[in-house]
């Protein structure tokens, strides 16, 4: 069996430039795979769309690495719908929220309507007349306290779940571009 060692010369030196630009194109489609993944199969409702705008992706300039991650710089809240907050989050703990430029919080939680003054009254004290025309009429649940304790946000990892579901998708792919790359530089694919 006889080699063209000048053809063989020229696949080597072709074959690194097509690998690269191959891989980096299907690195691209595989991690734009697990960001429309990661967008379709959160728990959380976004009702602006910023949650969604915030997960993105991107492969270094030689193609051999890529990432999706959470851009704070489109919704800072996301990581925490994320990784949790509170008892579910890094420090596994509660934490209180006071009002701190208005009178009150206003929040509905479990479909009534809740207000937390900013100072809890005296015992004893006259109420708020805007508080006791709502307490009269229902509409409200007065928490006096002046605090309200927050258990946390539970974690929504789905970035990790988007990643494990496209992992066989990826590995396919790139498989696919590697041979490929090889083909056009003139060398036998790999399996």
């Amino acid at each position: 069996m006889a080699v063209d060692a000048k053809a063989l010369l020229a696949a080597f030196r072709k074959a690194p430039m097509s690998v690269a630009k191959t891989l980096r194109t299907n690195l691209n489609v595989a991690m734009l795979d697990v960001e429309r993944q990661a967008r379709r199969n959160h728990r959380f409702h976004s009702k602006s769309g910023q949650a969604n705008q915030s997960i993105m992706h991107e492969v270094t300039s030689d193609g051999l690495e890529g990432r999706a991650y959470i851009n704070d710089g489109v919704a800072k809240y996301t990581k925490y719908q994320h990784e949790g907050t509170g008892l579910y989050g890094a420090m596994h703990r509660a934490y209180r929220v006071y009002p701190k430029n208005k009178g009150a919080l206003s929040f509905v939680m479990g479909g009534k309507h809740y207000l937390v003054p900013r100072q809890p009254r005296v015992e004893g004290g006259a109420k708020n007349p805007y508080f006791k025309k709502l307490e009269k009429e229902g509409i409200a649940n007065i928490i006096w306290k002046g605090y309200v304790t927050i258990r946390g946000i539970r974690p929504d990892h789905f970035l990790y779940r988007a990643f494990a579901a496209q992992k066989p998708y990826v590995l396919a792919r790139m498989r696919g571009a590697v041979n490929a790359a090889l083909n056009v530089a003139g060398l036998k694919g790999v399996r």
